[in-house]
């Protein structure tokens, strides 16, 4: 039985992806949000305002065996230990590999979800939420 392995952390690939944050809080300012980068380093990555008032915190990531407009699979997965950023006033955005396309899933769905353990470019058994595609909404950017 393989056990459950987090991908070690990645400098080089976090500063790839982080451009996705900012492309995030534009979306989110187009639609009318209050939007900023989380100070917390190690915390959500997003602290926002949405234009009835209401707080959001919103987690943004980047598949990059997502490419062109269309989610070519029929469920998200998401990293296990975002577990912790699953709420009812937390949102997950998820942008293609070339930030083209991007859809969003409230966390309050997400910690509903299952996890499964799959095997991945990085490790041999991580754990991921596996949300089904039906319950996220596609984001026109």
């Amino acid at each position: 039985m393989l056990r459950n392995v987090a991908k070690p952390f990645d400098g080089g690939l976090y500063a790839a992806d982080n451009p996705a944050v900012d492309d995030a809080i534009a979306w989110l300012r187009r639609q009318g949000w209050e939007a900023r980068v989380n100070p917390d380093t190690y915390g959500i990555d997003v602290l926002a305002e949405a234009p009835d008032g209401e707080h959001w915190e919103i987690e943004v990531e980047v598949k990059h065996n997502w490419t062109g407009k269309d989610f070519p699979f029929k469920t998200v997965h998401f990293s296990g230990r975002k577990t912790k950023f699953a709420y009812s006033n937390s949102l997950f955005i998820m942008f293609n590999h070339d930030r083209t396309a991007a859809l969003a899933v409230r966390g309050s769905v997400v910690a509903k979800c299952p996890q499964v353990v799959k095997k991945t470019i990085y490790t041999q058994s991580e754990a991921f939420i596996e949300v089904p595609y039906a319950f996220c909404r596609t984001l026109v950017l």
